[in-house]
């Protein structure tokens, strides 16, 4: 198959895969901090109270000389995209070499990448953000969406090495799949948009692969074997006194999409890639009785409420990394701003917020593309003379 993109892609058994991680924990309760100037605020009980008409006269502070974080001038590799929603870890934003915020969803995305380095900008209905990003934690796949080697659809990969607009990319198969000819690709960066969650067949279509068999998977029914997918142990564990019931999978997500004679189209979802051919209907093995257990988490009842701000101007958002401030972004005019949790190096003044806000991104846990050592993290905050005045609310 002559594929018309030119990203360099590496699959296999030593490819990297995607960690995931969970959207940041609700914050707690918090008081604002004290203010040079402390203002006494009636209590407002409705979080959909009016912006405050006036606003707000800011105090001066170290924050007048923050160093402003602004997209990369003259980047090799630019990816933009509109209604992003990242699988997995998300894209980490640092400010001094600390973790502020980590990206998941935004209504328009644009990172900006030289070689090892560059920017990430974030924009919802709430804020703008920039951040400094290292060039492999930014997931990419390609836009067209097309297959590779014609059995292999990326959603999710990393940025290896860049050759001017070229991108060098790299993602894991799912696992038990062994590529007989690991497949290499090219794409320039133009071609690159953000990774994005796999598309599934419906859960009805799941099938199971026998264990212990190295199944052939070929481009067409009956066809020569462009891979070997093998199950070292069966699919699904039965959980001793519940019949019926079972734990998590061995292999990936296996779906049936089509039938043709004594071949079976599946369909075998992983966490970077899907891999689609044909393999023979004797490979199959019955599914198991319904009632399949999948972890859930239950929701927090009585959860406490958070203070929320809503300012007629927009307030700018900051992140202090040991002495050295930066501005990282602003709230937007009248959007709804949550107070976060106060960590110990919070100081007075400052307030520090949850920009969690509709799913859009948080602290989280950082399990991005990259390795090194553990990752800092910085609090974001806003100045307390800047949400005195405006309008003050609970939300849960």
């Amino acid at each position: 198959m002559k594929l018309s993109f030119s990203c360099l892609l590496s699959l296999g058994a030593a490819a990297s895969v995607i960690a995931c991680c969970g959207p940041a924990p609700v914050a707690a309760p918090l008081a604002l901090p004290s203010s040079p100037e402390p203002v006494t605020v009636a209590p407002v009980t409705s979080a959909s109270a009016a912006p405050s008409s006036t606003a707000p006269v800011v105090a001066k502070g170290p924050e007048d000389n923050a160093t402003v974080l602004v997209p990369l001038a003259g980047a090799a590799c630019v990816v933009a995209g509109s209604s992003v929603r990242l699988p997995g870890a998300g894209i980490p934003l640092t400010a001094g070499g600390s973790i502020f915020f980590t990206a998941y969803e935004a209504d328009r995305m644009e990172a900006r990448l030289d070689a090892a380095r560059g920017t990430d900008t974030v924009s919802t209905a709430t804020y703008d953000l920039t951040g400094e990003v290292a060039t492999g934690d930014v997931g990419v796949a390609p836009k067209s969406g097309a297959l590779v080697a014609g059995y292999i659809r990326i959603h999710a990969a990393r940025i290896r090495a860049l050759t001017g607009d070229r991108a060098d990319l790299a993602a894991a198969l799912p696992r038990g799949v062994d590529p007989v000819a690991p497949p290499r690709v090219e794409l320039p960066c133009s071609a690159l948009g953000f990774a994005q969650p796999s598309a599934d067949p419906p859960f009805s279509n799941a099938v199971h692969l026998r264990a212990g068999a190295s199944v052939p998977l070929a481009l067409t029914p009956g066809g020569s074997a462009v891979a070997k997918v093998k199950i070292d142990r069966p699919q699904s564990t039965p959980i001793p006194g519940h019949p019926g019931m079972v734990v998590s999978p061995a292999l990936e997500n296996v779906f049936e999409t089509g039938r043709k004679g004594a071949n079976v189209l599946v369909h075998i979802r992983g966490a970077d890639a899907t891999v689609e051919g044909w393999v023979p209907a004797s490979a199959l093995v019955p599914n198991p009785p319904s009632g399949t257990l999948f972890g859930m988490l239950g929701a927090l009842n009585g959860a406490s409420a958070a203070k929320s701000f809503a300012c007629r101007t927009e307030v700018p958002i900051f992140v202090r990394v040991d002495d050295a401030i930066f501005k990282v972004g602003a709230y937007k005019a009248n959007a709804r701003i949550v107070a976060g949790v106060a960590d110990r190096d919070a100081r007075a003044g400052e307030v520090p917020v949850a920009l969690a806000e509709a799913g859009f991104g948080g602290l989280g846990f950082f399990g991005g593309f990259g390795t090194g050592p553990r990752p800092r993290f910085a609090t974001p905050y806003v100045r307390a003379s800047a949400v005195e005045g405006c309008a003050k609310g609970e939300t849960r």
